[in-house]
């Protein structure tokens, strides 16, 4: 427990431990950083309800974004050929203008949206008492230790 500058009390074991949170039979540590608390958290099992589970960010599309942006870059590009080499009708040069604009804009929504937002995450939200909550977060959806955390944390409510 040296690791996370907390100490044990007497007959305090623990059931749960991760680099960003620990669960012993009498209390519930968070790491500060680790889990984007701005303190280390050191709640007696008591002051703390049931976690919610909360599953956020997204997958990344930088692919299809890749994908679409490149393919409405070659559209506006087949455009600009056409129109140079021969008379296209003002419907086919608007209909490749507008496809090409949509896949590029498409594209580009993607590729940002992956760069700037926040990566698949499970979020666990322990309430206190006094009104605030302690907020643990794990990476990927659905993340087995969150899981696995909530029912050491069930276990050790039970056992006060």
């Amino acid at each position: 427990m040296t690791v996370h500058n907390f100490e044990l009390h007497q007959e305090e074991t623990v059931m749960f431990e991760r680099p960003h949170v620990v669960v012993t039979n009498r209390r519930l540590l968070v790491v500060r950083g680790m889990a984007k608390t701005k303190t280390d958290a050191v709640v007696p099992l008591g002051e703390v309800g049931a976690p919610t589970k909360l599953n956020g960010g997204q997958q990344s599309r930088v692919g299809a974004g890749a994908k679409l942006f490149g393919g409405g870059a070659a559209i506006f590009i087949v455009q600009i050929f056409f129109e140079q080499i021969s008379n296209v009708g003002d419907r086919v040069g608007l209909i490749l203008f507008v496809t090409g604009f949509m896949a590029l804009l498409v594209g580009g929504y993607f590729l940002i949206g992956s760069f700037l937002g926040a990566k698949p995450n499970t979020l666990m939200i322990f309430p206190m008492a006094d009104g605030e909550e302690v907020v643990v977060r794990f990476p990927d959806w659905d993340n087995p230790e969150a899981d696995e955390l909530t029912r050491q944390f069930a276990r050790a409510k039970r056992a006060i």
